[in-house]
Protein backbone atom coordinates (compact mmCIF):
# COMPACT_ATOMS: atom_id res chain seq x y z
CA UNK A 1 0.00 0.00 0.00
CA UNK A 2 1.21 3.27 -0.96
CA UNK A 3 1.01 7.24 -2.31
CA UNK A 4 1.07 6.42 -6.36
CA UNK A 5 -1.95 5.24 -7.40
CA UNK A 6 -0.27 1.98 -8.38
CA UNK A 7 -0.18 1.21 -4.68
CA UNK A 8 -3.56 2.10 -3.86
CA UNK A 9 -3.42 5.44 -2.94
CA UNK A 10 -2.84 4.29 0.79
CA UNK A 11 -6.55 2.97 0.20
CA UNK A 12 -6.55 -0.78 1.89
CA UNK A 13 -9.00 -1.53 -0.96
CA UNK A 14 -6.60 -0.60 -3.85
CA UNK A 15 -3.51 -2.09 -2.98
CA UNK A 16 -1.17 -4.54 -4.53
CA UNK A 17 -1.58 -8.06 -3.54
CA UNK A 18 1.72 -9.89 -3.16
CA UNK A 19 2.42 -13.70 -3.37
CA UNK A 20 3.79 -15.54 -0.59
CA UNK A 21 6.95 -17.66 -1.32
CA UNK A 22 9.32 -20.49 0.28
CA UNK A 23 10.48 -18.58 3.65
CA UNK A 24 7.89 -16.32 4.68
CA UNK A 25 8.98 -14.03 1.33
CA UNK A 26 6.32 -11.79 -0.88
CA UNK A 27 6.80 -11.31 -4.30
CA UNK A 28 4.45 -9.00 -6.56
CA UNK A 29 4.94 -6.49 -9.41
CA UNK A 30 3.69 -3.22 -10.00
CA UNK A 31 2.94 -1.63 -13.24
CA UNK A 32 3.68 2.40 -13.47
CA UNK A 33 2.29 4.84 -15.45
CA UNK A 34 4.07 7.23 -17.29
CA UNK A 35 2.67 9.99 -15.19
CA UNK A 36 4.12 8.62 -11.70
CA UNK A 37 7.79 9.96 -11.38
CA UNK A 38 9.55 10.60 -7.94
CA UNK A 39 9.76 8.93 -4.67
CA UNK A 40 6.73 6.52 -3.97
CA UNK A 41 6.16 6.00 -0.44
CA UNK A 42 4.55 2.22 0.99
CA UNK A 43 4.20 -0.45 3.41
CA UNK A 44 3.18 -3.78 3.93
CA UNK A 45 -0.31 -4.54 5.05
CA UNK A 46 -1.72 -7.56 6.52
CA UNK A 47 -5.31 -7.82 5.06
CA UNK A 48 -7.35 -10.94 6.70
CA UNK A 49 -10.58 -12.30 4.86
CA UNK A 50 -12.42 -11.18 8.15
CA UNK A 51 -11.35 -8.35 10.70
CA UNK A 52 -9.04 -5.20 10.56
CA UNK A 53 -5.80 -4.57 8.35
CA UNK A 54 -2.57 -4.61 10.29
CA UNK A 55 0.23 -2.09 8.91
CA UNK A 56 3.11 -3.14 9.24
CA UNK A 57 5.07 -0.48 11.68
CA UNK A 58 7.92 1.16 11.50
CA UNK A 59 8.83 4.66 8.99
CA UNK A 60 7.12 3.89 5.92
CA UNK A 61 9.48 2.65 3.43
CA UNK A 62 10.40 4.49 -0.10
CA UNK A 63 11.14 3.24 -4.13
CA UNK A 64 12.05 5.75 -6.45
CA UNK A 65 10.48 5.65 -9.68
CA UNK A 66 11.81 7.65 -13.33
CA UNK A 67 10.41 8.23 -16.37
CA UNK A 68 11.99 4.90 -17.85
CA UNK A 69 10.11 2.83 -15.31
CA UNK A 70 7.44 0.64 -16.30
CA UNK A 71 7.14 -1.88 -13.38
CA UNK A 72 8.53 -2.26 -10.07
CA UNK A 73 9.27 -5.84 -8.73
CA UNK A 74 8.69 -5.70 -4.81
CA UNK A 75 10.26 -9.09 -2.97
CA UNK A 76 10.88 -9.20 0.96
CA UNK A 77 9.38 -10.05 4.23
CA UNK A 78 6.47 -7.99 6.51
CA UNK A 79 8.23 -5.82 9.05
CA UNK A 80 11.82 -7.50 7.35
CA UNK A 81 14.08 -6.63 4.67
CA UNK A 82 12.67 -5.62 0.90
CA UNK A 83 14.19 -5.36 -1.91
CA UNK A 84 12.32 -2.87 -4.59
CA UNK A 85 13.83 -3.31 -8.29
CA UNK A 86 12.40 -1.18 -11.22
CA UNK A 87 13.80 0.73 -14.40
CA UNK A 88 11.69 0.71 -17.75
CA UNK A 89 12.59 -2.90 -19.65
CA UNK A 90 15.42 -4.15 -17.76
CA UNK A 91 15.27 -7.60 -16.32
CA UNK A 92 13.94 -7.50 -12.90
CA UNK A 93 16.28 -8.27 -10.55
CA UNK A 94 16.28 -11.44 -8.94
CA UNK A 95 14.11 -12.10 -5.12
CA UNK A 96 16.30 -11.94 -2.58
CA UNK A 97 16.60 -15.57 -0.93
CA UNK A 98 16.78 -15.97 3.05
CA UNK A 99 19.62 -17.84 4.09
CA UNK A 100 19.29 -21.54 5.50
CA UNK A 101 17.74 -22.26 8.68
CA UNK A 102 20.65 -21.90 11.71
CA UNK A 103 21.17 -25.24 12.72
CA UNK A 104 19.59 -25.92 16.33
CA UNK A 105 21.68 -27.44 19.21
CA UNK A 106 19.87 -28.70 22.13
CA UNK A 107 22.78 -29.28 23.69
CA UNK A 108 24.48 -25.94 23.57
CA UNK A 109 27.19 -27.81 21.27
CA UNK A 110 29.07 -25.07 19.08
CA UNK A 111 27.71 -24.88 15.01
CA UNK A 112 29.58 -26.03 12.49
CA UNK A 113 28.28 -23.65 9.98
CA UNK A 114 29.97 -20.15 9.88
CA UNK A 115 28.00 -16.98 12.00
CA UNK A 116 26.49 -14.99 8.90
CA UNK A 117 27.87 -11.31 8.96
CA UNK A 118 27.06 -8.38 10.79
CA UNK A 119 24.69 -6.62 8.43
CA UNK A 120 27.12 -4.19 6.05
CA UNK A 121 29.89 -5.10 8.07
CA UNK A 122 32.46 -7.65 6.55
CA UNK A 123 32.91 -10.43 9.89
CA UNK A 124 36.48 -11.74 10.22
CA UNK A 125 36.59 -13.68 13.67
CA UNK A 126 35.95 -16.33 14.67
CA UNK A 127 32.60 -17.07 16.68
CA UNK A 128 31.70 -20.00 18.02
CA UNK A 129 28.00 -19.55 18.02
CA UNK A 130 25.83 -21.31 20.08
CA UNK A 131 22.30 -21.66 21.05
CA UNK A 132 22.17 -21.68 25.01
CA UNK A 133 19.76 -22.68 27.41
CA UNK A 134 21.27 -22.18 30.35
CA UNK A 135 24.05 -20.20 31.70
CA UNK A 136 27.52 -21.76 31.25
CA UNK A 137 29.87 -19.42 33.75
CA UNK A 138 32.50 -21.90 33.58
CA UNK A 139 32.92 -21.32 29.95
CA UNK A 140 32.51 -17.91 30.66
CA UNK A 141 35.30 -17.60 32.72
CA UNK A 142 37.24 -19.93 30.39
CA UNK A 143 37.25 -17.21 28.14
CA UNK A 144 38.00 -14.58 30.17
CA UNK A 145 40.88 -16.11 30.88
CA UNK A 146 41.77 -16.85 27.29
CA UNK A 147 41.61 -13.30 26.52
CA UNK A 148 44.18 -11.75 28.96
CA UNK A 149 46.42 -13.88 27.62
CA UNK A 150 46.39 -13.36 23.80
CA UNK A 151 49.33 -10.92 23.75
CA UNK A 152 52.29 -10.07 25.00
CA UNK A 153 51.37 -6.62 25.80
CA UNK A 154 53.41 -5.14 23.16
CA UNK A 155 56.74 -5.58 24.95
CA UNK A 156 58.32 -4.84 21.47
CA UNK A 157 56.93 -1.89 20.95
CA UNK A 158 58.72 1.29 22.69
CA UNK A 159 56.89 2.85 25.71
CA UNK A 160 55.02 5.89 25.37
CA UNK A 161 53.36 5.28 22.01
CA UNK A 162 49.68 4.83 21.86
CA UNK A 163 49.91 1.62 20.15
CA UNK A 164 51.91 0.52 23.15
CA UNK A 165 48.89 1.59 25.59
CA UNK A 166 46.47 -0.26 23.07
CA UNK A 167 48.83 -3.47 23.25
CA UNK A 168 49.13 -3.40 27.05
CA UNK A 169 45.96 -2.52 27.83
CA UNK A 170 43.95 -5.19 25.88
CA UNK A 171 45.09 -7.73 28.39
CA UNK A 172 42.76 -6.69 30.54
CA UNK A 173 39.67 -4.86 29.29
CA UNK A 174 38.71 -8.76 27.75
CA UNK A 175 34.87 -6.91 27.34
CA UNK A 176 33.57 -4.47 24.68
CA UNK A 177 32.68 -1.89 27.66
CA UNK A 178 36.38 -2.09 28.68
CA UNK A 179 37.57 -1.64 25.33
CA UNK A 180 36.03 1.57 24.53
CA UNK A 181 36.63 2.80 28.25
CA UNK A 182 40.78 2.15 26.86
CA UNK A 183 39.87 3.62 24.12
CA UNK A 184 38.24 6.50 25.82
CA UNK A 185 41.43 7.04 28.30
CA UNK A 186 43.81 7.95 25.08
CA UNK A 187 41.08 9.96 22.75
CA UNK A 188 38.33 10.75 24.86
CA UNK A 189 37.58 13.96 27.35
CA UNK A 190 41.36 14.71 29.35
CA UNK A 191 40.57 13.64 32.77
CA UNK A 192 37.00 11.77 31.76
CA UNK A 193 37.19 7.95 32.34
CA UNK A 194 33.73 7.57 32.95
CA UNK A 195 33.38 4.26 34.53
CA UNK A 196 36.65 4.04 36.01
CA UNK A 197 37.59 0.37 34.61
CA UNK A 198 40.24 1.43 32.59
CA UNK A 199 43.17 3.65 33.73
CA UNK A 200 44.35 7.13 32.53
CA UNK A 201 46.25 6.92 29.35
CA UNK A 202 50.37 7.35 30.28
CA UNK A 203 50.62 8.81 26.86
CA UNK A 204 50.36 12.13 26.77
CA UNK A 205 53.16 13.00 25.26
CA UNK A 206 51.82 10.91 22.07
CA UNK A 207 50.41 13.31 18.94
CA UNK A 208 47.28 13.07 18.93
CA UNK A 209 46.80 11.80 14.81
CA UNK A 210 49.11 8.70 16.37
CA UNK A 211 46.71 8.50 19.30
CA UNK A 212 43.68 8.58 16.82
CA UNK A 213 44.77 5.97 14.28
CA UNK A 214 45.79 3.33 17.25
CA UNK A 215 42.41 3.92 18.40
CA UNK A 216 40.54 3.49 14.85
CA UNK A 217 42.99 0.56 14.19
CA UNK A 218 41.73 -1.47 17.33
CA UNK A 219 37.80 -0.10 17.07
CA UNK A 220 37.74 -1.36 13.42
CA UNK A 221 39.83 -4.69 14.52
CA UNK A 222 37.04 -5.06 17.55
CA UNK A 223 33.93 -4.25 15.28
CA UNK A 224 34.99 -6.80 12.71
CA UNK A 225 36.01 -9.77 15.03
CA UNK A 226 39.52 -9.55 14.63
CA UNK A 227 39.80 -9.05 18.54
CA UNK A 228 37.51 -11.28 20.37
CA UNK A 229 34.52 -9.67 22.99
CA UNK A 230 34.04 -11.65 26.33
CA UNK A 231 32.17 -11.31 29.93
CA UNK A 232 34.57 -9.29 31.92
CA UNK A 233 32.65 -10.31 35.76
CA UNK A 234 30.49 -6.89 35.38
CA UNK A 235 26.88 -6.12 34.07
CA UNK A 236 26.86 -3.21 31.72
CA UNK A 237 24.35 -1.89 29.56
CA UNK A 238 24.14 -0.72 26.45
CA UNK A 239 23.66 3.30 27.63
CA UNK A 240 27.22 2.78 29.43
CA UNK A 241 28.57 1.67 26.36
CA UNK A 242 26.46 5.35 24.51
CA UNK A 243 28.15 7.64 27.08
CA UNK A 244 31.76 6.28 26.46
CA UNK A 245 31.11 7.24 22.56
CA UNK A 246 29.60 10.26 23.31
CA UNK A 247 32.91 11.27 25.31
CA UNK A 248 34.92 9.72 22.38
CA UNK A 249 33.11 11.56 20.06
CA UNK A 250 32.65 14.94 20.95
CA UNK A 251 36.56 15.09 21.96
CA UNK A 252 37.88 13.82 18.46
CA UNK A 253 35.41 16.30 16.81
CA UNK A 254 36.51 19.28 18.79
CA UNK A 255 39.69 18.67 17.71
CA UNK A 256 38.75 18.40 13.95
CA UNK A 257 37.04 21.79 14.38
CA UNK A 258 40.78 23.46 16.18
CA UNK A 259 42.89 21.30 13.54
CA UNK A 260 44.32 24.11 11.08
CA UNK A 261 43.77 23.95 7.42
CA UNK A 262 46.90 22.41 6.94
CA UNK A 263 46.78 19.55 8.66
CA UNK A 264 43.96 17.59 6.77
CA UNK A 265 45.86 14.29 6.62
CA UNK A 266 45.38 14.67 10.59
CA UNK A 267 41.83 15.17 10.42
CA UNK A 268 41.39 12.31 8.09
CA UNK A 269 42.87 9.88 10.69
CA UNK A 270 40.85 11.37 13.44
CA UNK A 271 37.57 10.65 11.29
CA UNK A 272 38.71 7.26 11.00
CA UNK A 273 37.22 6.77 14.38
CA UNK A 274 33.70 8.12 13.77
CA UNK A 275 32.54 4.87 12.03
CA UNK A 276 33.38 2.25 14.86
CA UNK A 277 31.64 4.06 18.05
CA UNK A 278 28.28 3.22 18.92
CA UNK A 279 25.18 5.40 18.22
CA UNK A 280 24.50 7.71 21.73
CA UNK A 281 21.26 8.82 20.28
CA UNK A 282 18.62 8.78 22.96
CA UNK A 283 16.93 5.81 22.60
CA UNK A 284 20.73 4.33 23.88
CA UNK A 285 21.63 6.68 26.32
CA UNK A 286 18.37 6.46 28.63
CA UNK A 287 18.47 4.39 31.75
CA UNK A 288 17.01 1.28 30.28
CA UNK A 289 17.70 0.84 26.95
CA UNK A 290 16.19 -1.72 24.23
CA UNK A 291 13.59 -3.52 26.58
CA UNK A 292 12.56 -4.89 23.30
CA UNK A 293 14.31 -7.89 23.83
CA UNK A 294 12.96 -8.61 27.36
CA UNK A 295 9.60 -8.50 26.21
CA UNK A 296 10.72 -10.79 23.02
CA UNK A 297 12.70 -13.06 25.72
CA UNK A 298 8.80 -13.19 27.81
CA UNK A 299 6.77 -13.83 25.52
CA UNK A 300 3.78 -16.91 26.30
CA UNK A 301 3.87 -17.41 22.38
CA UNK A 302 6.94 -19.01 21.56
CA UNK A 303 8.62 -22.33 22.25
CA UNK A 304 10.14 -23.18 25.64
CA UNK A 305 13.29 -24.09 23.72
CA UNK A 306 13.14 -20.75 21.86
CA UNK A 307 12.26 -19.15 24.78
CA UNK A 308 15.27 -20.22 26.90
CA UNK A 309 17.91 -19.70 23.36
CA UNK A 310 16.64 -16.30 23.33
CA UNK A 311 17.21 -15.49 27.22
CA UNK A 312 20.48 -17.11 27.62
CA UNK A 313 21.96 -16.32 23.90
CA UNK A 314 21.29 -13.21 23.37
CA UNK A 315 19.61 -11.80 26.60
CA UNK A 316 21.66 -13.64 28.94
CA UNK A 317 19.06 -12.94 31.89
CA UNK A 318 21.18 -11.56 35.51
CA UNK A 319 18.86 -14.18 38.05
CA UNK A 320 21.24 -14.14 40.54
CA UNK A 321 22.44 -10.08 40.58
CA UNK A 322 18.22 -9.81 40.63
CA UNK A 323 17.73 -12.04 43.58
CA UNK A 324 20.49 -11.12 45.20
CA UNK A 325 19.26 -7.26 45.70
CA UNK A 326 15.55 -8.55 46.42
CA UNK A 327 16.70 -10.29 49.01
CA UNK A 328 19.14 -7.64 50.08
CA UNK A 329 16.22 -5.12 50.19
CA UNK A 330 13.81 -7.48 52.16
CA UNK A 331 15.44 -6.14 55.57
CA UNK A 332 14.79 -2.22 54.27
CA UNK A 333 11.73 -2.03 52.59
CA UNK A 334 8.95 -2.84 50.61
CA UNK A 335 9.32 -0.11 48.14
CA UNK A 336 12.80 -0.83 47.86
CA UNK A 337 12.09 -4.19 46.40
CA UNK A 338 9.67 -3.11 43.49
CA UNK A 339 12.35 -0.22 42.61
CA UNK A 340 15.05 -3.07 42.53
CA UNK A 341 12.77 -5.68 40.17
CA UNK A 342 12.43 -2.61 38.20
CA UNK A 343 16.01 -1.60 37.78
CA UNK A 344 17.06 -5.33 37.62
CA UNK A 345 14.59 -6.50 34.74
CA UNK A 346 16.41 -8.10 32.13
CA UNK A 347 17.98 -6.11 29.21
CA UNK A 348 19.93 -6.89 26.15
CA UNK A 349 23.62 -7.95 27.78
CA UNK A 350 25.38 -8.31 30.60
CA UNK A 351 28.57 -7.07 27.96
CA UNK A 352 26.88 -6.22 24.43
CA UNK A 353 29.45 -6.17 21.95
CA UNK A 354 29.46 -6.75 18.01
CA UNK A 355 28.94 -10.72 17.86
CA UNK A 356 25.51 -9.68 18.91
CA UNK A 357 25.27 -8.94 15.67
CA UNK A 358 26.07 -12.12 14.64
CA UNK A 359 23.72 -13.99 17.44
CA UNK A 360 20.70 -11.70 16.77
CA UNK A 361 21.19 -12.50 12.88
CA UNK A 362 21.32 -15.87 13.42
CA UNK A 363 18.35 -15.88 15.91
CA UNK A 364 16.48 -14.19 13.09
CA UNK A 365 16.89 -16.62 10.34
CA UNK A 366 15.70 -19.28 12.71
CA UNK A 367 12.31 -17.05 13.46
CA UNK A 368 12.09 -15.80 10.03
CA UNK A 369 12.27 -19.48 8.82
CA UNK A 370 10.00 -21.09 10.93
CA UNK A 371 6.49 -21.47 12.02
CA UNK A 372 6.17 -18.85 14.39
CA UNK A 373 4.01 -15.84 15.21
CA UNK A 374 4.01 -13.13 12.65
CA UNK A 375 3.87 -10.17 15.92
CA UNK A 376 7.02 -12.33 16.98
CA UNK A 377 8.62 -12.15 13.78
CA UNK A 378 7.63 -8.63 13.47
CA UNK A 379 9.10 -7.88 17.10
CA UNK A 380 12.53 -9.28 16.60
CA UNK A 381 13.19 -8.01 13.17
CA UNK A 382 12.39 -4.88 14.96
CA UNK A 383 15.17 -5.61 17.39
CA UNK A 384 17.52 -6.70 14.33
CA UNK A 385 17.16 -2.91 13.17
CA UNK A 386 17.30 -1.54 16.48
CA UNK A 387 20.67 -3.51 17.15
CA UNK A 388 21.96 -2.28 13.88
CA UNK A 389 21.15 1.24 14.90
CA UNK A 390 23.23 0.97 18.09
CA UNK A 391 26.29 -0.24 16.61
CA UNK A 392 25.95 1.83 13.84
CA UNK A 393 26.05 -1.47 11.52
CA UNK A 394 23.29 0.00 8.77
CA UNK A 395 24.18 1.11 5.32
CA UNK A 396 24.66 4.37 3.96
CA UNK A 397 21.45 4.36 2.20
CA UNK A 398 19.53 3.40 5.19
CA UNK A 399 21.40 5.61 7.78
CA UNK A 400 20.58 8.88 4.89
CA UNK A 401 16.81 7.77 4.37
CA UNK A 402 16.75 7.89 8.06
CA UNK A 403 17.76 11.38 7.94
CA UNK A 404 15.43 12.78 4.88
CA UNK A 405 12.47 13.77 7.15
CA UNK A 406 14.60 16.17 9.07
CA UNK A 407 16.21 17.91 5.61
CA UNK A 408 15.32 20.40 3.24
CA UNK A 409 13.51 19.75 0.03
CA UNK A 410 16.32 20.29 -1.47
CA UNK A 411 18.60 18.12 0.12
CA UNK A 412 15.61 15.52 0.25
CA UNK A 413 15.85 15.68 -3.71
CA UNK A 414 19.36 14.70 -3.31
CA UNK A 415 18.98 11.77 -1.12
CA UNK A 416 16.23 10.64 -3.78
CA UNK A 417 18.38 10.85 -6.46
CA UNK A 418 21.29 9.00 -5.17
CA UNK A 419 19.00 6.37 -4.16
CA UNK A 420 17.15 5.54 -7.48
CA UNK A 421 21.09 6.23 -9.04
CA UNK A 422 22.19 3.30 -7.13
CA UNK A 423 18.60 1.44 -7.37
CA UNK A 424 19.87 1.62 -11.24
CA UNK A 425 23.18 0.86 -10.63
CA UNK A 426 23.05 -2.24 -8.85
CA UNK A 427 19.44 -3.65 -10.49
CA UNK A 428 19.30 -2.22 -13.78
CA UNK A 429 21.09 -5.12 -15.46
CA UNK A 430 23.95 -2.75 -16.92
CA UNK A 431 26.92 -5.10 -18.53
CA UNK A 432 28.02 -3.23 -21.18
CA UNK A 433 31.17 -1.54 -19.80
CA UNK A 434 32.41 2.00 -18.48
CA UNK A 435 31.43 3.44 -22.25
CA UNK A 436 28.01 2.19 -22.36
CA UNK A 437 24.89 2.55 -19.94
CA UNK A 438 27.33 1.21 -17.32
CA UNK A 439 29.27 3.56 -17.08
CA UNK A 440 26.52 6.30 -17.70
CA UNK A 441 25.11 4.68 -14.07
CA UNK A 442 27.91 4.61 -12.44
CA UNK A 443 28.59 8.06 -13.17
CA UNK A 444 24.91 9.10 -12.18
CA UNK A 445 25.77 7.66 -8.88
CA UNK A 446 28.78 8.86 -7.91
CA UNK A 447 27.44 12.54 -9.32
CA UNK A 448 24.41 11.63 -6.76
CA UNK A 449 26.96 10.28 -4.06
CA UNK A 450 28.84 13.85 -4.33
CA UNK A 451 25.94 16.23 -4.07
CA UNK A 452 24.45 14.34 -0.93
CA UNK A 453 27.93 14.44 0.56
CA UNK A 454 28.64 18.24 0.04
CA UNK A 455 25.25 18.82 1.61
CA UNK A 456 25.78 16.92 4.83
CA UNK A 457 29.91 18.79 4.64
CA UNK A 458 27.87 22.00 4.72
CA UNK A 459 25.53 20.99 8.00
CA UNK A 460 28.40 20.09 9.89
CA UNK A 461 30.43 23.30 8.62
CA UNK A 462 28.01 25.35 9.93
CA UNK A 463 27.45 23.76 12.86
CA UNK A 464 30.00 25.69 15.16
CA UNK A 465 27.73 25.14 18.94
CA UNK A 466 30.37 23.80 21.65
CA UNK A 467 30.04 20.34 21.61
CA UNK A 468 31.03 19.86 25.16
CA UNK A 469 28.17 22.14 26.24
CA UNK A 470 25.49 21.12 23.47
CA UNK A 471 22.14 19.38 24.23
CA UNK A 472 22.73 15.75 24.39
CA UNK A 473 20.29 15.18 20.96
CA UNK A 474 22.68 18.12 19.02
CA UNK A 475 25.69 15.77 19.51
CA UNK A 476 23.59 12.56 18.37
CA UNK A 477 22.09 14.38 15.44
CA UNK A 478 25.90 15.94 14.44
CA UNK A 479 27.20 11.67 14.73
CA UNK A 480 24.65 10.93 12.99
CA UNK A 481 25.46 13.11 10.30
CA UNK A 482 28.85 13.05 10.09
Amino acid sequence: MGDFPEFGAWDVNGGVALEWSEGDCWVGTVPINASSQGACEFKFVAVPEEGEAEWEGGENRRAVVDEDTETIEVTGWYGGDVNVVGGGSSPAGAAPQPPPPAPHHASGAPSQAPPPPPATREWRGEFDLRFLKHRDQDEENRLMHEATQRSDGGVNIPDGSAFKTIAAGDTAATSWIQKLELVQSLVGTPGENLMGNVPASPTASSPFPEKAAAASTYLRWISTGVLQCTEDGHHHRPNHMAVVARDVFINMETMVKDASSEDESSVLVMRNVHPWLPSFSGEFTCSVPMTRIRDIAHRNDIPQDLKLEIKHTLQNKVIFIFIFCVFLCISVHVWAIRLTTRVFLPQIHRNAGPEDLITTQAILDKVNNGDYNEDFKYQMNLFAQELKRFFNAAGALERIDALRSEMTPEVQAEIDELQGAMWDLESGGHHDGIAGAEGAATLRALRAATAVRRSFTAMLAADTANLREAPDDDVAQRQAWR
